[in-house]
């Protein structure tokens, strides 16, 4: 869709990380997976994290799948 509106940075925030009980380990790695896997045209993608700690493990995750 962001190729379809010729976006060049979108941002997805961690929808159900942690309050509907979704692991954050296993949504932060499916975010980051399915990121890395798309194929577009978009220049910048951002995670929004609402805490510190999720932002950290978003980081660990980026860097780890780098």
């Amino acid at each position: 869709m962001a190729d379809e509106l010729d976006a060049r940075s979108i941002a997805f925030p961690l929808i159900s990380a942690g309050v509907y009980s979704w692991p954050l380990d296993d949504a932060v790695a499916a975010a980051v997976d399915t990121i890395r896997g798309a194929r577009t045209r978009v220049d910048e993608v951002r995670i929004v994290a609402f805490q510190q700690h999720l932002f950290d493990l978003v980081e660990a995750a980026v860097e780890a799948s780098a």
